[in-house]
């Protein structure tokens, strides 16, 4: 990490993330870092189709995740590839330590995201990569939308899928009517118990014995929030401002059930113009 410094750090590489920076830069506010572990895009990279946003209804996640790219690029905002572990307040800055070194800043913004839960099953997938499935069993454990967009890609690729969900699936109904037009499979059961054997699984419900070479879990997600010497008490939507001074939370981190792009995308915004007004009071 080269810079020690920078008038406001964006943790996250996501949708929220980098409209927050993107709407900084747009505002005149020059001095933004970005700090991303992993790569650029997050979650929605792994989307099958996007059918909420007007003018990418149709397209897949790697669509978008090339636009993300772009703003960042046209932007030249300032990208740090690095994992934060903790931060704290040292006096009227956050410090921000990461896996390399350590950043300052005046105003912090995470857009961080969440972390898969999993059946703790070797192997399993929680985020599956675009590749060729041909040939290829998949078990994908779930009932939401994940779950069902997860389903329809696999199946694109040739995939043979069956979706067991623990209840009644959750998704939204366009999803559902996509899945029940195709050749998936749909089954309702929990899985209590597993065995790992070479070339697949075996998967048991109490009432079904399932065979695959993959397990695709998609069960729900939690907020990754860095370890914080502090407290950020409540989060004021939609700017994701907290508690704490000059500390916004955006995006999935916070939306709970609520986590699509376009509202990650407009927290991101919202954050960023909270965020000039700040500093234009400041100099008042």
């Amino acid at each position: 990490m080269q810079r020690s410094g920078a008038a406001v750090a964006v943790v996250g590489g996501g949708p929220a993330g980098i409209a927050a920076a993107h709407q900084l830069i747009r505002e005149g506010i020059e001095d933004v870092v970005l700090i991303e572990k992993k790569d650029i895009g997050g979650l929605i990279y792994y989307a099958n189709k996007i059918e909420n946003i007007p003018g990418f209804t149709g397209c897949d996640g790697r669509t978008i995740v090339d636009e993300l790219k772009q703003i960042l690029k046209d932007d030249r905002i300032h990208v740090i590839n690095d994992r934060v572990g903790s931060v704290d307040v040292d006096g009227d800055q956050f410090k921000i330590v990461c896996s390399e070194s350590s950043l300052r800043s005046e105003y912090l913004v995470l857009a961080t995201g969440t972390n898969p839960k999993t059946l703790d099953i070797p192997g399993e997938i929680c985020e599956p990569p675009w590749q060729d499935h041909r040939g290829e069993k998949v078990i994908i454990v779930g009932g939401g939308d994940a779950a069902y967009d997860y389903a329809l890609r696999i199946d694109r690729y040739g995939g043979d899928v069956t979706i067991l969900s623990r209840n009644e699936p959750c998704a939204v109904k366009t999803l559902l009517d996509q899945v029940r037009r195709s050749e998936i499979t749909e089954k309702t059961g929990e899985v209590v118990s597993w065995i790992k054997e070479e070339g697949g699984y075996v998967l048991r419900t109490a009432d079904d014995t399932f065979t695959c070479h993959q397990v695709v879990t998609a069960i729900g997600r939690e907020p990754c929030i860095p370890d914080l010497g502090f407290g950020h008490g409540e989060v004021h939507l939609p700017t994701g401002k907290t508690s704490v001074e000059k500390l916004y939370l955006v995006g999935s981190v916070v939306l709970g059930k609520f986590r699509q792009m376009p509202l990650c995308w407009g927290m991101g915004i919202a954050a960023g113009m909270s965020i000039k007004r700040s500093i234009q009071n400041n100099r008042k």
